[in-house]
C-alpha cells in the first residue's frame, strides 16, 4: 500500500498527506515565527521586510502560477478532469478565500509602507493617499477574480496547444506542484 502512495498518479494524495503532517507538527511554531517576522518587519528590519513582501506575493501568485504550470499535463494524465469540484458552490468560496488572503497580504504590505505613505489629505481614505486607496479598492477584487478565473480555467480541457512548449513538459508540472506545495504549506498566522 505504501508503494502505491508514491506512484505518479497518487502525487496529489501524497502532497495532501505531507501538508497535513507538516501542519500538525509545525503549525504552532511557524505561526509564532511568522508573527515575530511581521513585528520585525514593522520595526524597519529590511531583511524581514523583504521576507514579508515575498510571503505576501506568494499569497497572491503561487496558486495561479501552479495551476497554469500543471494544467496541460494534468489533463493528459486525467482526461476526465473537466469540471470544478462542487461547481457553483466551490468557485464563490474560492473567490472569497482569495479575497480574504489578498486583503490580509495587502494590509500587511501597507503596514510596511505606512511611514512613507502618511500625507495630509482633506478626505479620509483610511490614512492612505487617494491613489493607493483606489488601487487597493479596485485591484484586490480584480486580482481575486483573476485568480479565481485561473482556478476555473485549470479544470477546463485545453483545446489548443499552449503558448510555450515548456507547459507540456513534466518539468512544468513538477514546478507547478512545487508552487502549489509552497502555497499550501506556508504558515498561517493566528494573529
Amino acid at each position: 500500500m505504501l508503494k502505491k502512495l508514491f506512484a505518479h498518479a497518487n502525487r496529489g494524495i501524497l502532497l495532501d498527506l505531507i501538508v497535513f503532517l507538516v501542519n500538525v507538527v509545525l503549525m504552532t511554531i511557524l505561526s509564532r515565527q511568522l508573527a515575530n517576522l511581521f513585528k520585525e518587519a514593522n520595526g524597519a528590519d529590511s531583511l524581514a521586510q523583504v521576507a514579508v513582501v515575498g510571503f505576501c506575493s506568494g499569497l497572491a501568485f503561487l496558486q495561479p502560477i501552479g495551476a497554469i504550470l500543471k494544467r496541460q499535463r494534468a489533463h493528459l494524465r486525467k482526461p476526465d478532469l473537466k469540471h470544478v469540484p462542487l461547481g457553483c458552490l466551490f468557485v464563490p468560496a474560492y473567490f472569497l478565500t482569495q479575497l480574504v488572503f489578498l486583503i490580509g497580504a495587502s494590509g500587511q504590505m501597507v503596514d510596511l509602507l505606512s511611514a512613507k505613505l502618511h500625507t495630509s489629505q482633506s478626505a479620509n481614505y483610511f490614512g492612505l493617499p487617494p491613489w493607493l486607496f483606489t488601487l487597493l479598492f479596485l485591484g484586490i477584487p480584480a486580482l481575486a477574480i483573476a485568480n479565481t478565473f485561473v482556478f476555473y480555467f485549470y479544470f477546463q480541457s485545453p483545446t489548443q496547444k499552449p503558448l510555450a512548449k515548456f507547459l507540456e513538459s513534466p518539468q512544468a508540472e513538477l514546478l507547478g506542484d512545487t508552487c502549489l506545495f509552497l502555497n499550501m504549506s506556508r504558515p498561517r498566522s493566528r494573529y
